[in-house]
C-alpha cells in the first residue's frame, strides 16, 4: 500500500511539472521552440495580391458581357461550381457516392455565371477557352462539366479565344 502512495505523489508531482513546463515554455501551438513556431507563422502569410483577376482574353469577354447583357442578367466570374450545383446524392445516406461527385467537381470553376437578376438563379455557364483547353485533359473536363450543367439545367457555352466576342454574346440574347 505504501508503494502505491508513492507511485501516486510522484505521479502527481511528473505530471504537475509537465503542466509548469507547458505554461511557461510552450507557444499556443504547442512548440517549445519559439524560433520555429514565429516561422511557422510567418509562412501562413506569404500571400500578394495578382495583378489581374482575368485574363486578358477573360477581360475582354466580360466587358463585350456587360455592354451587351448588363441589364439582361447579373454576371458573376470565376465561380466554383458546387457554389451553384448541388450534387444529387445524400451525403448523409451515401457518403462514398457522394464523395465521388464532389471530388469531380470541388475544385472546377467556371469561367462567368449569367443569372437571373430577379433570382440570382444561374441560366448560362461560360468557358472562355484559349490554348490550353485544345489539350486531351481539358477536352475530357470540358465535356464532364458540360454533362454536370446539362443535368442541372444550366446552358453551357464555350467560346474561344479569337472568335468574335460580340457575336457570340450577340447569341446568348
Amino acid at each position: 500500500m505504501e508503494n502505491l502512495i508513492w507511485f501516486v505523489v510522484i505521479g502527481g508531482l511528473i505530471l504537475g511539472a509537465i503542466k509548469v513546463y507547458d505554461l511557461f515554455f510552450k507557444d499556443a501551438e504547442g512548440t517549445s521552440n519559439k524560433k520555429a513556431s514565429v516561422k511557422k507563422e510567418e509562412l501562413q502569410f506569404h500571400y500578394t495580391l495578382k495583378l489581374s483577376f482575368l485574363t486578358h482574353s477573360e477581360k475582354a469577354f466580360y466587358t463585350e458581357l456587360q455592354r451587351t447583357l448588363g441589364s439582361k442578367y447579373i454576371i458573376f466570374s470565376k465561380v466554383r461550381i458546387p457554389d451553384f450545383i448541388n450534387i444529387g446524392v445524400d451525403k448523409y445516406r451515401d457518403r462514398t457516392s457522394w464523395l465521388l461527385h464532389w471530388n469531380k467537381i470541388k475544385s472546377k470553376h467556371v469561367d462567368f455565371l449569367l443569372c437571373n437578376p430577379a433570382t440570382l438563379m444561374p441560366e448560362v455557364a461560360i468557358e472562355v477557352n484559349g490554348k490550353s483547353h485544345e489539350t486531351e485533359k481539358m477536352i475530357k473536363r470540358d465535356a464532364f462539366v458540360g454533362g454536370v450543367y446539362k443535368s442541372a439545367g444550366i446552358k453551357f457555352v464555350t467560346i474561344k479565344v479569337g472568335e468574335s466576342f460580340a457575336e457570340k454574346v450577340q447569341s446568348l440574347l
